[in-house]
């Protein structure tokens, strides 16, 4: 069947707006991407966190305990002192370091019981979450690379599409497809069907004498937004060979 300038050119159109179409779901998908890109890293910073909190619970843990250990060994040496010494008065002085030692200690025994409980709750609640949190990483990064795929396919697509489009140009006027690239670079639907006599996109009332070219397939633009008009109903009538 030979194919003919007009309906080539509508064939075009059709692609393109296929294309578009195609460039503008794949800016949606890489927009999801991100997204669970983000997500996935949310997730890891809030494990990251759980850890940190442990990690700096431990640490006070330990600092604590090597207060109470220095402590200890003050102690342990004001005792030995005290057992060595027969002056009253500096058996006095040592006395009340003692006393101020075993304050001290009581204090820190219970700081120390504090950053325990701090520890073993922060220890509870990275247990508890890990495996949630886990979980949704992983469930995270599955779609990620579902969503990846996804994406190199619709690419894959639009690169063999964009490969097909210059032998489909072949049998249109330069003219045409000139006027044509001007307004698909300026509007979305460069070519737009008669609707009612009028152009289906700015609604702009088609001359009668127009409407008849149209009719014999003839591509016309606008006089009002300049896009080109065709008739739908003369695709589905069989062309017609000029003599």
């Amino acid at each position: 069947m030979k194919t003919f300038p007009f309906e080539s050119f509508i064939d075009v159109v059709c692609f393109d707006q296929d294309m578009k179409k195609l460039n503008v779901t794949i800016g949606k998908e890489q927009k999801v991407l991100h997204q669970l890109q983000e997500q996935k890293k949310q997730y890891e910073q809030e494990a990251d966190l759980l850890k940190q909190i442990v990690h700096n619970a431990q640490k006070e843990v330990d600092t604590k305990e090597l207060d109470m250990k220095t402590l200890d060994e003050r102690e342990a040496d004001i005792k030995l002192k005290i057992e060595n010494i027969a002056n009253p008065k500096e058996y006095s002085a040592l006395k009340k370091e003692l006393d101020k030692i075993h304050a001290e200690q009581h204090e820190s025994e219970d700081a120390l019981v504090d950053v325990w409980n701090k520890l073993e709750n922060a220890q509870r609640t990275m247990t508890q979450k890990d495996d949630e949190i886990t979980k949704k990483i992983e469930e995270a990064q599955e779609a990620f690379e579902k969503k990846t795929v996804e994406i190199e396919q619709l690419e894959k697509q639009l690169y063999e599409a964009q490969l097909e489009r210059p032998e489909k140009l072949k049998t249109i006027p330069a003219e045409w497809l000139e006027k044509y690239e001007q307004m698909y670079n300026r509007v979305d639907d460069p070519v737009v069907e008669v609707v009612q006599g009028g152009c289906g996109g700015c609604f702009y009332a088609i001359p009668n004498q127009d409407l008849l070219r149209l009719k014999r397939r003839a591509l016309l633009q606008c006089n009002s937004c300049y896009r080109f008009l065709y008739d739908p109903i003369v695709l589905q009538a069989e062309p017609k060979e000029e003599s």
